[in-house]
């Protein structure tokens, strides 16, 4: 049984797995064509993307500026002339693991652009066993 409903949304939909270390700074991207449509109204929210708009709403723009933010921590620093909108969170802790969710409100029935985000923090030990002993304090500090 075929649902044009859901064609649109898979169409729309994308995700990805991003991993972070406490105390660095994490960036979840999320971009769209602002050549093509413009500036856009797009938010950040925490958990999963609803049908509509961004449950726990931490960061929003109308396109060229920032609008609302639950935190300073929540930065959009790309470009947002050129559509990067992606989220950076300043000095990560444990506390920001979860899922993450960007919606670009693109004109039309369906037609927003969907970006899930599952985003892992790990302890600045963990990034250290990337690393030989001898390099990890130059590395990490």
């Amino acid at each position: 049984n075929f649902d044009v409903h859901d064609l649109y949304l898979s169409i729309a939909e994308s995700s990805e797995t991003i991993t972070g270390f406490v105390g660095y700074n994490v960036t979840l991207p999320c971009s769209y064509d602002a050549g093509y449509y413009g500036g856009l109204h797009v938010c950040w929210g925490r958990g999963e993307i609803p049908y509509s708009g961004c449950d726990n709403e931490i960061i929003a723009t109308d396109g060229f500026k920032v609008i609302r933010r639950t935190s300073p921590r929540y930065q959009l620093i790309g470009d947002l002339n050129q559509g990067d909108v992606s989220l950076t969170i300043i000095s990560a802790d444990m506390g920001d693991s979860g899922m993450y969710g960007c919606r670009v409100e693109i004109p039309g029935l369906f037609n927003d652009l969907k970006n899930q985000v599952a985003l892992t923090i790990q302890s600045k030990s963990s990034k250290c066993k990337r690393y030989s002993v001898l390099l990890c304090h130059a590395v990490v500090g």
